[in-house]
């Protein structure tokens, strides 16, 4: 799946916020006590999150943890198939096809939501 310019964008911020953490301590305890504020003083922008959404930095650079990330359930309901998608599912698709078309539905729609991070101010 090819990222779109949006999702390439938030990857290059997460790229030069990692790197950026890796050179300064000083940069990095700002990002973790105020991700918001830490994020538009080197990027001159503002991070737009969802409305209920905050930022959380966790700091993984001791290297003798292990971290395990528990995403959110994922909301089936709203998932949207795409034409394409449902034209398959509409000829008769097998079972195991719908199966992988949701889990890239899914897939897209979290990708859509980390579209709408940045903002201009």
């Amino acid at each position: 799946m090819q990222l779109t310019q949006q999702q390439q964008q938030m990857q290059e911020l997460q790229n030069t916020l990692v790197s950026k953490c890796w050179e300064e301590e000083s940069f990095k305890q700002t990002l973790i006590s105020d991700p918001m504020a830490a994020i538009k003083k080197l990027t001159g922008k503002t991070l737009k999150l969802a409305e209920g959404k905050t930022l959380v930095v966790v700091d993984q650079t001791t290297e003798s943890n292990v971290y395990l990330n528990i995403p959110a359930i994922p909301n089936l309901d709203d998932i949207e198939l795409s034409d394409e998608a449902l034209e398959q599912v509409a000829g008769g698709i097998t079972p195991g096809w719908l199966i992988i078309a949701g889990y890239f539905a899914v897939g897209a729609t979290i990708g859509a939501s980390v579209a709408d991070w940045l903002g201009e101010d």
